[in-house]
């Protein structure tokens, strides 16, 4: 998948294009929870705003991930 700034970075450019970015958060790393052998998670959040239904949202952010993988 990549490297976690890249794929970050893709979803933010692919995102942009449905809502608008208002902030990021750092990248950081947390414990898998259920999964011991797995290296750590890589997280983020984003706020975004958008005039798009919770419900297409939620389809474009799913699209969003099986476009990058």
């Amino acid at each position: 998948m990549g490297t976690p700034r890249e794929t970050f970075e893709k979803s933010l450019e692919i995102i942009s294009t449905f809502a608008k970015v208002e902030k990021l958060s750092r990248l950081y790393h947390s414990a898998p929870l259920g999964f011991s052998d797995q290296p750590p998670f890589i997280n983020a959040a984003v706020r975004i705003n958008t005039t798009i239904s919770p419900a297409y949202l939620l389809l474009k952010l799913q699209d969003t991930e099986k476009k990058i993988g």
